[in-house]
């Protein structure tokens, strides 16, 4: 019980941290999604019931903060921790790079998903919409990594 604690108290903590104003200090980044690469962390290292009810929550919150279409994030979280799951069956996700290039293709489908329901990709081309959601997940990417390596070394310093 103590750990889903943790990790429900660090992800909301995210989402408050996504929630800023960071276009005051960072103009034109638009809006990182900090949630949705917790979400793959818990997919990948947390393979417990409470981590579906983890995403739902998450995905709920956003939801309700965000004002956007309901039920949208709470989707794509679920479906990000299905799919990492299912995928964890064929291929396993224990290298940096596997997990580097998960959340890279993760989180720009994941936007891509989001630009197509709330119609902003059907009303502009691809090309316009592309390098803005390449560069918010190779920065999602690169913000994740630290957090993959240190849980990487504590995970292997267990197993010693």
């Amino acid at each position: 019980m103590r750990p889903f604690l943790l990790l429900l108290v660090s992800g909301l903590f995210l989402i408050l941290l996504q929630a800023m104003p960071w276009n005051v200090f960072f103009p034109k980044m638009g809006t990182v999604n900090l949630s949705f690469a917790f979400v793959i962390f818990v997919a990948l290292f947390y393979p417990s019931l409470g981590s579906w009810f983890l995403a739902f929550m998450l995905g709920y919150t956003l939801d309700t903060l965000s004002g956007g279409p309901a039920g949208l994030m709470t989707m794509l979280n679920l479906g990000a921790l299905l799919f990492i799951r299912t995928s964890n069956r064929i291929m396993v996700f224990e290298s940096l790079p596997s997990q580097a290039t998960l959340i890279l293709c993760l989180t720009a489908s994941a936007d891509y998903i989001l630009l197509m329901v709330t119609e902003v990709a059907t009303n502009n081309s691809l090309g316009f919409i592309l390098p803005g959601v390449l560069l918010k997940s190779v920065f999602i990417t690169l913000l994740s990594i630290p957090f993959f390596v240190v849980y990487n070394k504590r995970r292997l310093s267990s197993e010693d």
